[in-house]
């Protein structure tokens, strides 16, 4: 049974979670710790919960305190989410769910929807996120995601625009707009959901800096802007007649700030006009910038400090690709 202490202090966050922010949150959770250090929690009525209701409870509860953590919003839902899907196809509770149960849901997720080994292994990972709290919490026993062997993602080809499909795009552009995020892309190599939440006042053009905060991380990073950039970002600022803050806004009335489909549609449409058959999206710029920083030779660290990555190995088998120009220049000269 969940420790009543503990439901005490869930409940009451989760009471206030839309009311305070994570910060909030935190020092309410400590004070509420220290005031009922000593205070005994006696169950006087009902059961807490019955071994059939309680998944909603517990998922409301990880919720909370993943908010707690600071976690995005949308990493917070992709954890959430998987775990309900499995639930509801397991139609067991949390606490009962094994190994087995995992390894069945699965095989069979895979069966029945053909998703990619990449597809599965977020999954597997979503799934052992909120198991890994659960067991520290004390809510299970042990992780059962623990024991399923890794799931090899497929091996993918790690594209990004060259430097003829740039301008392509950039030739492509028929607004002020359209050519500012092109170049605004190219060399900040922001996340779609750190770009949509820019402001103008985020934008120093006298220093060429860029203040964001991290979708993932949470945490304020810097970006710069190459001169090309600054110009047509400078060029689309004065063309507005708003007086709205966001960096980039849509094109007709009421203007409101650009989201992450408009931002994609944009990308979609420019590369259909261009001829760029590649996957055009915010995420393929951030990969192009990242290729070009590394074939321009950027230390891997100042890579991903402009990137936001915690490790460098991620910002290596994600995001930098090997140009077959580059390598055929090193054989030429090294054979030669």
């Amino acid at each position: 049974m969940y420790n009543l202490k503990e439901k005490f202090v869930n409940d009451l966050i989760l009471s206030e979670q839309e009311e305070l922010t994570p910060a909030q949150l935190r020092a309410l959770e400590l004070n509420i710790r220290v005031l009922s250090r000593d205070i005994d929690f006696v169950q006087t009525c009902t059961e807490l919960s019955t071994e059939t209701d309680d998944n909603d409870y517990i998922l409301r509860v990880f919720v909370a305190n993943k908010k707690l953590e600071n976690l995005s919003d949308l990493t917070i839902r992709a954890y959430v989410d998987a775990m309900r899907r499995m639930l509801d196809t397991l139609n067991k509770n949390y606490k009962n769910v094994t190994t087995d149960d995992i390894k069945y849901y699965l095989a069979m997720y895979k069966q029945r929807r053909n998703v990619s080994a990449t597809t599965l292994a977020g999954i597997k990972r979503f799934l052992s996120a909120f198991y890994g709290w659960a067991y520290a919490e004390g809510l299970v026993p042990k992780n059962p995601v623990l024991a399923i062997k890794g799931i090899k993602p497929d091996p993918r080809r790690k594209e990004y625009l060259t430097d003829h499909e740039k301008e392509l795009l950039r030739d492509s552009c028929r607004t002020p707009r359209e050519l500012a995020l092109v170049d605004f892309l190219l060399s900040t190599g922001v996340r779609v959901g750190e770009l949509e939440t820019i402001d103008r006042d985020d934008v120093n053009f006298q220093t060429g800096v860029v203040t964001i905060l991290g979708h993932k991380t949470r945490k304020y990073r810097t970006v710069y802007l190459s001169a090309k950039a600054s110009k047509h970002l400078i060029d689309y600022l004065e063309s507005r007649a708003d007086d709205n803050p966001a960096l980039f806004i849509g094109s007709r009335a009421p203007w409101g700030r650009l989201k992450k489909c408009s931002y994609e549609a944009i990308l979609k449409q420019l590369a259909a006009r261009a001829g760029v058959h590649k996957h055009c999206t915010v995420h393929l710029f951030r990969k192009t910038l990242a290729t070009t920083l590394h074939r321009n030779g950027c230390n891997i660290e100042y890579i991903a400090e402009i990137l936001g990555h915690a490790s460098t190995q991620t910002t290596e088998q994600c995001y930098l690709s090997i140009c077959q120009d580059d390598v055929r220049a090193v054989f030429n000269k090294c054979a030669a």
